[in-house]
């Protein structure tokens, strides 16, 4: 399916990859809410160079989590109970994929899993993020006075950044047993 982002063109294609990520993977999981997170990496051919800007990409990303939506809950997945989504984080656009899954084969399915959509790690340059620049333009603003976007600017620096931050904390989290 072919579909249109402020302007440009946006196609469904299949996560370059997905995985565990959070307090289940680092073995820190607290009770009563047992959640298993995973992120999904956006294949960069469903991305442009300048989506960093003007939440071009939260409407993407949103996107790309609806089409993941409407394949998992369909009649035909024997899968997932149900299908739903949450806000994450302190930015309104940032939707989680809630699903809950099918309890199957006597196994009980007391577990939410949480589906956070991710750029390719090395897709948008980190340095666009610095809490001194601006993101957000307006059409006829000059760029020199539009004022800075620190709170956008980390929010898209945690998209860049979850699969190798994530990867660093395992590294620790394995390594030293006292962590956890």
């Amino acid at each position: 399916a072919l579909y249109t982002v402020k302007g440009q063109q946006f196609q469904f294609l299949p996560p370059t990859q997905v995985e565990l990520v959070g307090s289940f993977l680092l073995r820190t999981l607290v009770k009563p809410d047992l959640n298993v997170d995973m992120a999904v990496e956006m294949p960069a051919d469903c991305l442009h160079a300048k989506d960093f800007l003007n939440g071009r990409f939260m409407y993407k990303r949103n996107m790309y989590l609806s089409h993941i939506a409407k394949a998992l809950g369909s009649s035909g997945n024997n899968l997932v109970e149900s299908v739903s989504f949450s806000r994450s984080g302190y930015h309104r656009g940032q939707l989680v994929l809630v699903l809950k899954p099918r309890a199957l084969a006597g196994l009980s399915a007391k577990f939410l899993v949480k589906l956070f959509v991710c750029p390719p790690a090395d897709f948008f340059p980190l340095q666009r993020f610095r809490p001194t620049r601006n993101n957000f333009r307006s059409q006829d603003g000059d760029i020199a006075l539009e004022p800075p976007t620190p709170h956008y600017n980390a929010l898209m620096a945690e998209q860049l950044r979850l699969l190798p931050h994530l990867h660093v904390l395992h590294a620790e989290f394995s390594r030293c047993q006292a962590l956890v």
